[in-house]
């Protein structure tokens, strides 16, 4: 019966009593390698058992400790390293739930080798005294072994099941362990799901407020809208409109900050209930126009965009008639009536939320939002069933966003010229960094980010009286990228977004595997240099030697630079797998929350 503490600690103790049992049974069998070949036999079954079982012990010792130390434990029972009291911690999480199958193997292992050396103990008197036998006496012990060969037999052959079953579930448990580890490495590579939902909604966003722009002031000189890349709420789009408009003597421009939320769902922080109305009494006649209109050269919907489904926002009307009268049934005395007119006239009516698709001008209907007697919200659907709602972003989460004309949009390039240890520390230039790396990941897809870019394609905003000494932690969460929506622009998609034949060859001149990637490895390496190398981005060598240089954020930066500008993340060169999209978030965005999560606990 197997030692009651052994049992009662795990199978560490158990393998380390089974090891030292095997042991002793080789010594005790040791006498009989110069006698019978039977006996010779039987003792080289029980040694080929006894390597069989250390072999197992060593394969499943060595996934949940060092492999140099596994070597020491096993020629060692002394070794200090068996009196971890995490080891069996270890093994128990590794065997999952084959490990009380493995533990009852071991126990049975451990009985039938402790049964096993105490009758050869019985038989081998001379061993077990351990005296110098005599040639006859031998003979003797060698006799009474050969007389009990089938017991020890039926014992031997008992060991090698015990050890094949024992083989047997520590396989299963390593493919168990491997499945799940590889599960939730994929997991692990797999980019959020919000990711792709944000750069979905975007795409949607930018793609129909393009289709349906339209500006009637003819002071309107440029229109440019911004997407701001820190996405405050789950999917909320945090949008920033600019209207420049002037003569030949001063300019002047107009900007409006707004929320958009995808899906129709009712702006958050209000209280009001949707209900269906007559598509009549929706939109008023001054902004309402046919839906069928003339485009300038600019790529159409695949189909005809749905009709909206039709709905107001209904608010309590103020006041109440009185329902107290002792006029007959049926009529109105003149003063009751004129009573009647006026309160009527004081309720408040409720103001539609406007289809941006119908409206002759929807920069005038975006920048009346923040008027306080326009209508609040509007909105716009688009083919792939998505409605975009936009507010006035202060009135929906009731904050003062502070985006007005007294802030500049600065190029994030910019930055670069300033001294570093004024403005930023480390932290800040990994999150700088990081913030990028994120929207890059979620728009690199859609029309907002284009293939062939810089940091100058990208700004923040700062106050103009304060554009040297602005504090730079703010105004980079108004990290934005924008683009135009004058009507002279409308085939911008289609020229950005496509590479022109000198740049298809100089990608494979220069073996450039991936622009949109290389672009982002050369935004990492001014960012980390702070340095906007304003000579060298053009020139692939110098980019790649500057590259292999030490920087001042570290060697796990360095890697992650080099990968970008290589496109070396070892899942082809191709953005639009999903692979590889999920490698680059665990290999950049993952490394950099990692570094900023290092650098803050110190």
């Amino acid at each position: 019966m197997a030692d009651p503490v052994s049992l009662a600690l795990g199978i560490a103790p158990l393998v380390l009593s089974a090891v030292k049992g095997f042991k002793a049974v080789r010594s005790r069998f040791k006498i009989l390698r110069n006698h019978d070949r039977v006996l010779r036999r039987l003792r080289r079954s029980f040694i080929t058992q006894s390597h069989v079982f250390l072999d197992e012990c060593h394969l499943l010792l060595q996934q949940v400790a060092d492999p140099d130390d596994v070597v020491f434990m096993l020629e060692d029972e002394q070794s200090e390293l068996w009196s971890d009291r995490n080891l069996d911690n270890r093994l128990k999480k590794h065997l999952g739930r084959k490990f009380e199958d493995v533990k009852e193997i071991i126990e049975e292992i451990h009985n039938q080798i402790k049964s096993l050396n105490e009758r050869l103990n019985r038989t081998l008197e001379g061993a077990a005294r351990d005296v110098r036998l005599s040639a006859t006496e031998k003979v003797r012990e060698a006799f009474d072994v050969m007389s009990n060969k089938t017991e020890y037999e039926t014992d031997i052959d008992h060991l090698k099941e015990l050890n094949q079953e024992f083989k047997r579930l520590r396989k299963m448990a390593n493919e168990i362990k491997s499945v799940q580890t590889l599960a939730k490495s994929q997991d692990q590579n797999q980019t959020p799901k919000e990711y792709k939902i944000r750069g979905e909604y975007a795409r949607s966003f930018y793609n129909a407020l393009r289709y349906c722009w339209s500006c009637t002031e003819l002071e309107h000189v440029e229109h440019n809208m911004a997407l701001v890349l820190d996405w405050a709420d789950a999917y909320d789009m945090h949008i920033i409109l600019h209207c420049s408009r002037g003569n030949n003597s001063s300019f002047k421009t107009n900007t409006v900050d707004l929320a958009v939320q995808p899906q129709g769902l009712p702006l958050s922080g209000t209280a009001r209930t949707i209900s269906y109305v007559n598509s009549s009494s929706m939109i008023p006649d001054t902004q309402a126009r046919p839906m069928k209109r003339t485009r300038l050269g600019h790529g159409e919907w695949s189909r005809k965009p749905p009709s909206p489904p039709e709905y107001t926002y209904q608010e309590t009307l103020v006041g109440s008639l009185d329902e107290s009268t002792d006029a007959p049934f049926g009529t109105v005395d003149l003063c009751q009536q004129s009573a009647m007119l006026m309160e009527v006239n004081c309720v408040k009516k409720p103001r539609e939320p406007i289809d941006l698709r119908r409206s002759y001008n929807v920069c005038g209907t975006l920048l009346g939002l923040e008027d306080p007697k326009s209508t609040p919200e509007c909105f716009i659907d688009t083919p792939d069933s998505i409605r975009h709602a936009l507010a006035v972003r202060s009135t929906v989460y009731s904050v003062d966003s502070g985006f007005n004309s007294r802030r500049t949009a600065t190029p994030l390039l910019n930055i670069l010229k300033r001294s570093l240890d004024a403005d930023l520390c480390v932290t800040q230039q990994l999150r700088l960094v990081l913030q990028l790396a994120k929207g890059h990941l979620q728009l690199h897809w859609t029309p907002w980010w284009r293939q062939y870019w810089s940091l100058s394609d990208l700004s923040y905003f700062t106050e103009e009286s304060a554009l040297g000494t602005a504090d730079l932690d703010n105004c980079l969460k108004t990290l934005h990228i924008g683009t135009r929506l004058d009507f002279e622009t409308l085939n911008f998609d289609s020229s950005a977004f496509h590479l022109t034949p000198e740049v298809e060859t100089a990608l494979l001149t220069h073996g450039i595997r991936n622009l949109s990637l290389y672009c982002l490895g050369i935004a990492l390496l001014q960012i980390g240099r702070w340095d906007p190398l304003v000579d060298a981005t053009d020139d692939v060598v110098v980019v790649r030697k500057l590259a292999a240089r030490n920087g001042r954020l570290g060697p796990r930066y360095q890697t992650l630079t080099q990968k970008c500008i290589e496109c070396d993340f070892g899942e082809g060169s191709d953005l639009g797998n999903p692979q590889l999209q999920g490698i680059i978030y665990k290999s950049v965005v993952c490394e950099l929350e990692s570094l900023v999560e290092v650098l803050e606990k110190t």
